[in-house]
This record gives C-alpha cells, structure tokens and sequence, in this order.
C-alpha cells in the first residue's frame, strides 16, 4: 500500500480486532434510525439501556461503556447533535396544509392580478437584550462553567420586519417595554417605527399601528396581498377592519407550517439574528460598557440595540428577500413551472413528497377552471339566443 501511494493508511483493510457482537450493533443501528425516523429524541443514555435490552437473553453481556458508545457512534456514523426545530407533528402531516396554502395564494393572484410590489410579508422576531450563549470554551474537565451575564437575559424587544415581493424592505417596526418615550431615539424616526407599550409582543392596537405605519394605504386605490401567520391579533375582527380599509386581502400561513412557507423564517431572519448576534458579540469584546455599584454590566443601550436592528436589517440583501417568496411558494408561476424553486418540496427535505400532491391538485384545479369556463361561454350563448327569440317576438 506504501508503495502504491496510499502511505496515509497503514492498516490494512479488515486488519484490527473483529467485533464481540456484530447482530447487536446492527440491531442498535437499526433502532436509532427507526427512532429518528419519527423524530424521537435518542440519547446516550436511551443508547445504552436499549443496548442492555438487547441483550436480555444473551448469556454472555457485553458492558456498554462510554468508550464503548463512542467507538460504535463513530463505527455508525451518528454524532450528538443540537435540535434544530422541536415538533409535535411530522413535517409529512403539513403537506396537505402547504398545498393548500400555495393554491390558494396562486387563485387569489390570478383573480386580483397582484404585482410584485403588492405582495407583502412580515413576521415578528424577538431581540434579547442579552445573547448569553449555551456553550464557553473551557479547560477540559473543569467542574464548574460559569458565564456572567448583564441580568437581562429574559428582557426583550419585539421587531416586525416586513418586505415587498420584488425586493424592497419596509420600516421595521420595533416594539419597546416602556411606558414613556426615549428622546434619543427620535434619530432613528426615518429608518425605523418604535412603539412603546407594557409588553413586548404585539397585540391588536400594536397590529392596527404596525398596518397604518408600515405598510400604510396603496397607490390608486387598488388591492394588495398580505402573507402573515396565524397570530391571535392577526385574526382578530379589528385587524380584519383596518385591512377592509388599507384594501390589503390576508393569506394567512397555516399553524405550523411557518418554517417551510414563511418568507421570513426560512431565509431573512437567520441573516438579521446573525448580524444582531455578531454586533452584541463585538461589543462585549471592544465596546464600550457601563457599570452598576455592584460591579455588574450594564445592559446594552437602547439606542446602540436599534443601530444594531438598522445595520442587521441592512445586511439582509434585496435579492434574498426576492427569491425568498419563491422559496416558499407564493409568488412562483401559476402554471406550475417553478414548483421546483420551493425548498420544502425539493428532494431531501422534510415535506419532498408534497410536489407529487401539489401537481394532481394544480392540475385538478385547472381542470376545473377550463369547465367553468366552458360553462360560462355556454350559458352566454344560451342567454343571446333567448334573446333573440324574444326580440324577434316582440317585432312580430
């Protein structure tokens, strides 16, 4: 093998010592992908004592050590790995809802002719004002991991970032748990709408502000088409009146497919929480900070948070928020064509066999659309010839 050029491996192949009990491992395997499957939560832990109830009826056990665990996770390819998304439901339970949603945004189109510039989508995020992370580096084998804080790990900011389907960025409207104004932040008037209320979430009156202010009346009076969630106040009559009189028609996002047709949670927010993320970052290293008598840290300034918010919104580029509608399906071709550019139904991904069903239903509706067509233009027929009997009545 040297001499072939493969000197990076030394041992030959099958060379080392044979497995003690190659059916267990198999059958361990096994069990930990059948789990994933259903998207159970296997620990280390669940690992070893389903790998003792394996071996229940065997005489001789084999101990089930760390070192154990971690050369047959290595042997497996599995790894420990942090969630990503906690669900009650399978992702393949959304499906009929997705396609729903995408022909229903595709029939509202087709009759009220929307262009890209009257298409909008917003969605709240949450701002902490203290990014205390889950990990540190450490010494290995310290006993004790301790990261200090500023005390305002639960305090938060609320932003709705909202934007057109051609590109273009709205306002964001930012959401402050404060009663009374703060004067220095009347600088950010033209770049940003901050609201001052008692909690930091949006309610109906905060809705109604957030639809007046951001997005605001239309040119020449003509309809436009809102993409949202299904939040409480998004549905409230209230809200439902102030759309009625701004003409905004609501395509409201179904419960829990948010993370697959959600323009904001697929692709913008990941960009604006990192930015906001690496802000905070440096200004913990380099900036400039404030202490109490106590000698703690001072949380961030209010006004440094909302250059943070600008500059992160900023960072996001028009063409992400572009394609993002396209990504989760609501401004593609109502033909069909670009059913291939929504990531959820692409191969691998969570809802892929929803592209089979999206097709029947699209061609199902458009079949219908062809005989209620043809009805129409039949009955249209109908009517002029009674007509003309009539007519031809009354002459004679």
């Amino acid at each position: 093998m040297i001499n072939s050029g493969s000197s990076k491996k030394i041992r030959l192949e099958g060379g080392g010592r044979r497995l003690t009990n190659p059916k267990l491992e198999e059958e361990l395997a096994d069990w930990v992908r059948k789990e994933r499957l259903k998207k159970n939560p296997v620990s280390r832990k669940m690992l070893r004592l389903q790998a003792y109830r394996l071996q229940e009826d065997t005489d001789k056990k084999l101990v089930i050590t760390d070192s154990w665990l971690d050369r047959f996770m290595n042997r497996h390819e599995f790894s420990l790995r942090r969630k990503t998304t906690v669900c009650q439901k399978d992702p393949v339970q959304f499906i009929p809802k997705i396609v729903d949603f995408i022909l229903y945004v595709r029939k509202i189109r087709r009759d009220n002719d929307y262009t890209l510039s009257e298409i909008y989508a917003c969605d709240e995020t949450p701002i902490w004002l203290d990014f205390v992370s889950e990990t540190t580096i450490d010494s290995v084998g310290a006993k004790e991991v301790c990261v200090k804080s500023t005390g305002n790990e639960k305090c938060k900011l609320s932003v709705m970032l909202c934007a057109k389907a051609n590109g273009t960025k709205l306002k964001p409207h930012v959401i402050i748990n404060r009663v009374r104004p703060i004067e220095s932040l009347k600088k950010f008037e033209h770049k940003l709408v901050i609201s001052y209320a008692k909690k930091s979430w949006f309610d109906n009156e905060l809705t109604s502000e957030l639809l007046n202010r951001v997005i605001g009346r239309g040119f020449f009076n003509k309809k436009r088409l809102l993409v949202w969630d299904s939040f409480r106040c998004h549905l409230s009559e209230s809200t439902k009146s102030v759309c009625k009189q701004l003409k905004l028609d609501m395509a409201v996002i179904p419960g829990g497919t948010t993370k697959y047709i959600q323009p904001a949670d697929v692709c913008w927010n990941k960009t604006f929480k990192q930015n906001m993320k690496h802000y905070y970052t440096s200004w913990l290293i380099h900036g400039e900070k404030h202490f109490t008598k106590g000698g703690n840290i001072k949380a961030v300034d209010f006004q440094l948070i909302c250059q943070w918010i600008v500059d992160s919104w900023e960072s996001v580029t028009p063409e992400q928020i572009l394609s993002s509608f396209k990504t989760c399906g609501i401004t593609n071709a109502v033909d069909g064509s670009e059913d291939d550019v929504i990531s959820c139904l692409k191969d691998g991904y969570p809802c892929e066999k929803g592209k089979y069903l999206l097709q029947a239903s699209r061609e199902a509706q458009e079949q219908e659309l062809i005989e209620c067509e043809e009805e129409d233009e039949f009955n249209s027929i109908d009517e002029d010839e009674n007509n003309f009997v009539s007519i031809g009545e009354i002459n004679m």
